[in-house]
């Protein structure tokens, strides 16, 4: 749905510039990728968020440990403390157990709440811990906590090196088609571009900046641990 609204403005925009059906075409063509590439975008910030909220979180926990409380204690003061963003999550895991849900179904929801893999090991760490009565929970989760902290800090690094190669794959991919729009507003260009040898470097044209769009990002992609913990 977002995909077909996306190249319609495109095909209408593109259209009222240029007059060239095979051209304005082409544009619709590209712009069906932006609702997936915002989305990719949206899911990259998320996961940047949650990975700057668990040192935080886990900090709290570990005080409350600390402090003499149960981890079911712990963790539902989250609901009060910590980060806002936040904050319903563990509201939600406190009425669960208030209500009578095991620890392990109420963790279980703030897992896949969460949707991260960061969550899956604090959550599968605290299911242990539960379960055996483990006297290390505090140290183990300040560890994580940590190794966290390092983790993201490297990936920061890294993230601000490789930026000028998704940058410049934007570039490299956007500029030859705002080029052909612009002379696209000259008959000779329209009338180019209307032939049957036209439609066809339109057509390549396309499958050229694909390939080179994606395969740049890939160059430039930070791998992501996966998801091991998702029963």
């Amino acid at each position: 749905m977002q995909a077909s609204a996306s190249a319609l403005v495109a095909l209408g925009l593109a259209f009222s510039i240029s007059s060239s059906l095979p051209i304005s075409l082409a544009f619709a063509t590209i712009s069906t990728t932006l609702p997936y590439l915002v989305n990719q975008h949206r899911r990259e910030k998320r996961d940047r968020l949650w990975n700057g909220l668990w040192p935080e979180l886990l900090e709290h926990v570990v005080s409350g440990l600390q402090s003499g409380l149960s981890i079911e204690e712990a963790l539902s003061a989250l609901s009060r403390r910590g980060p806002v963003e936040t904050q319903q999550i563990f509201a939600g895991f406190s009425t669960d157990l208030q209500s009578g849900t095991p620890f392990e179904a109420a963790i279980g929801k703030v897992k896949r709440t969460f949707s991260h893999h960061v969550a899956d090991q604090v959550c599968e760490v605290l299911i242990l811990s539960k379960g055996s009565g483990a006297r290390d929970t505090a140290t183990t989760l300040r560890t994580l906590s940590d190794f966290l902290r390092t983790d993201m800090a490297l990936r920061d690094e890294i993230s601000a090196k490789q930026s000028w190669v998704k940058n410049s794959a934007l570039i490299a991919s956007v500029a030859p088609w705002i080029l052909l729009l612009i002379l696209s507003t000259q008959a000779n260009t329209v009338r180019a571009y209307q032939s049957t040898l036209g439609v066809l470097i339109l057509a390549g044209g396309l499958a050229c900046t694909a390939v080179a769009y994606f395969w740049m990002r890939r160059v430039g992609r930070i791998e992501v641990p996966p998801r091991i913990f998702l029963l």
